[in-house]
């Protein structure tokens, strides 16, 4: 019989319960005896994507600010504008801060990457940012879903 519908037909009819003789010698079993499921990482791609992602925040914001306003300004009603150029730069600077980061990651678990192989990565996950170039929105955009974009692209790019 099923431990557990035994269980739980006594605790409906209010009868003691008869367990069957079959059970381990060890029942009921302690929480220590029970077998868990080995860990399959230990945070460290955890640790490495987040270093990917402040190494993009950091990188794009400078050349954000630095290229805003080399172009002309465009005019969105109610605002007071937007640059392409520096939302073309926040990309970039994001795509290498991310590359940067997560060599930092796998260089600080002693770990040797390729830095190329990460760029080539962060630098396809910019492609498709790189379409809303001249959205006024894309500082918001690229710094929430790019720069996670940007380095898992790095992370899985430098394997």
């Amino acid at each position: 019989m099923n431990v557990g519908l035994a269980l739980a037909c006594c605790i409906a009819s209010g009868s003691p319960l008869d367990l069957p003789p079959d059970l381990p010698p060890s029942w009921p079993m302690r929480a220590e005896s029970l077998p868990l499921p080995a860990p399959e990482g230990d945070g460290r791609d955890l640790l490495t994507l987040a270093a990917g992602i402040v190494g993009s925040w950091a990188f794009s914001m400078p050349t954000y600010k630095l290229l805003y306003d080399h172009g002309p300004p465009l005019r969105v009603e109610g605002d007071t504008g937007y640059s392409p150029s520096a939302n073309l730069g926040l990309l970039v600077g994001g795509a290498l801060g991310a590359a940067v980061g997560v060599q930092l990651g796998h260089a600080f678990q002693g770990q040797e990457r390729s830095l190329k192989a990460a760029v080539v990565g962060s630098a396809l996950a910019t492609v498709p940012f790189i379409f809303g170039v001249r959205e006024p929105d894309l500082p918001y955009y690229g710094l929430t879903l790019g720069t996670l974009a940007q380095a898992l692209g790095a992370w899985l790019g430098s394997g």
